[in-house]
């Protein structure tokens, strides 16, 4: 997660990251023309990685942060329809606005709602030949260490809804018992009884 040299480590890595969450400044590779007919690009700034990882970097989720009135004319949230193009297979584009969207001072939920969506694409549809099945992390697990760390960091709130998901989402996983154990300890925290 994070934007510019992030970016293009994350596309460079897709043996190593499951996905990315990136923020404003896309690092794609290629020059995209910009709609008005005016010869303008968004100027790709970086070189693409060798041939196989673009192809796995295609299962991988991309998430991309954008304003809606940004300072660059809004040519980088043409980033998401070109990567859909060029056979991106999971880009979800996330428009964060209001004044939320002041930048380097975003709201962090903007963050948790990104992080849902990286969670909402199944691993094994992201899961490439080249790894065997069982280095890919199970997404129940995924959830209930976010859900931790949310608690960790004091956001009971944020904690209870992905921990609410998860239950609802994965009944029968293990990290379901856990995530209603947590649910109890939460609803019985001094915070939450005021």
């Amino acid at each position: 997660m994070g934007h510019d040299w992030a970016e293009f480590v994350g596309l460079a890595s897709p043996d190593i990251f499951m996905g990315g969450v990136y923020i404003w400044n896309i690092g794609y590779w290629r020059n995209i023309p910009l709609p008005d007919g005016s010869g303008r690009y968004y100027i790709g700034y970086n070189r693409p990685p060798m041939a196989s990882l673009v192809t796995l970097d295609k299962k991988r989720v991309q998430i991309m942060g954008y304003e809606t009135d940004n300072y660059n004319d809004g040519i980088r949230s043409l980033c998401p329809s070109a990567m859909k193009h060029d056979g991106f297979e999971h880009v979800f584009p996330v428009v964060v606005t209001g004044d939320d969207a002041s930048w380097p001072n975003i709201n962090p939920e903007w963050f948790g709602k990104m992080l849902d969506l990286l969670e909402s694409v199944k691993p094994m549809e992201m899961h490439s030949t080249t790894r065997p099945a069982t280095d890919v992390p199970d997404t129940a697990d995924r959830m209930l260490q976010l859900a931790q760390a949310y608690i960790s960091s004091g956001r009971t709130d944020l904690a209870q809804s992905k921990l609410e998901t998860l239950i609802q989402t994965y009944p029968n996983d293990p990290a379901a018992a856990k995530a209603k154990d947590l649910l109890s300890e939460i609803a019985g925290s001094p915070a939450e009884q005021k």
